[in-house]
């Protein structure tokens, strides 16, 4: 079951995504074998990026 995403966690991920350039989603299969060889700050903008498109979110707008 999906949880809802609110207007002010869509806010929030797309002001980190627009911070910080998020990895190329691919990579967060990648992460859990060598996570320390990552800008933390970028894994979150690719996160946030992924949680948004799993929600259907536009996050260019």
């Amino acid at each position: 079951m999906e949880h809802p995403i609110t207007e002010k966690q869509i806010e929030f991920f797309k002001m980190v995504i627009k911070k910080y350039e998020p990895y190329p989603l691919d990579i967060l299969n990648k992460i859990r074998y060598d996570e320390n060889r990552y800008d933390e700050n970028r894994l979150a903008a690719t996160w946030a990026k992924k949680h948004l498109l799993e929600h259907g979110i536009d996050i260019n707008k």
